[in-house]
């Protein structure tokens, strides 16, 4: 088989979860198209760069502020039509039959919005690094330098509607008993900047028990689990935590605060 034959086969392995450490990593390397979405918002060097400084050997990159963002609005990191996605997707070598394997520099979100959205367009085999890069080092694995990329696929979207929530949603979720409104960040901020009214407090990037996510609903199959953040990212981490505790049907409040307080001006937080 040549290079480019064996860059267009299919990457297909049964995923332990939706996290993945860096011992089964190493074991499946060559069994999973793996990906880094190192991303610096607004910042310099850029995620590309930081990729290209250091990353697991065969790993592509994906743009998170740029490809995967939409333009046509000034909400960041609203997720692209499922075209778009498809496109994108695609062009980093994602086919329809491959496991995917995301990471970033540590703090996970960014993988998390990565792996919520290849679920929301109806790709289910994505797992995320736990501890991302410096947890791949950590456990002796081997890091490459400058860019690497794949032969080009084919990617099939198929949106989950489910999966992501929108304003109406949002604010109906205040008024209904059926919905368990999860509000991402962190204890202070939720407390002290406010938040959105009826909302509950689990902190993705502290984390919480399972108790926790039990005794305000969260895991309840007979309620839909809407999360939120500032933007949708770190509200994408919720969305793993909880499928780490086996609720994988979250949806995520794609504007989140930015989206809920531009939609309406007079939308006050609770304190």
């Amino acid at each position: 088989m040549t290079d480019n034959e064996q860059k267009n086969a299919q990457n297909t392995v049964d995923l332990p979860g939706p996290v993945v450490d860096a011992a089964w990593l190493t074991a499946h390397l060559d069994d999973v198209v793996v990906v880094d979405v190192s991303t610096v918002p607004g910042g310099t060097p850029t995620g590309r760069e930081v990729y290209e400084s250091g990353h697991i050997p065969g790993a592509v990159h994906a743009d998170l502020a740029g490809a995967f963002s939409r333009t046509d609005t000034d909400l960041p990191f609203m997720a692209l039509d499922s075209a778009d996605f498809a496109v994108q997707a695609g062009t980093l070598g994602i086919g329809d039959g491959d496991t995917v394997v995301v990471y970033d520099q540590g703090p996970t979100l960014w993988a998390a919005r990565l792996w919520w959205n290849l679920r929301l367009e109806g790709h289910d085999a994505v797992a995320v690094l736990d501890g991302g890069l410096p947890a791949w080092k950590q456990a002796g694995g081997l890091v490459a330098s400058g860019f690497e990329s794949r032969e080009p696929a084919e990617f099939t979207a198929k949106r989950r509607p489910g999966l992501i929530a929108s304003t109406p949603e949002v604010d109906a979720a205040a008024e209904d008993d059926a919905v368990v409104l999860v509000d991402a960040l962190s204890p202070r901020e939720y407390a002290g900047a406010g938040h959105i009214p009826g909302a509950v407090n689990l902190p993705a990037m502290s984390g919480y028990r399972r108790e926790d996510a039990e005794a305000c609903g969260a895991l309840d199959p007979g309620k839909r689990t809407i999360t939120y953040c500032h933007g949708g990212i770190t509200a994408a981490l919720d969305a793993l935590r909880l499928a780490e505790l086996g609720r994988d049907d979250v949806a995520v409040y794609d504007g989140s605060l930015a989206e809920w307080l531009a939609a309406n001006p007079k939308n006050s937080r609770t304190r």
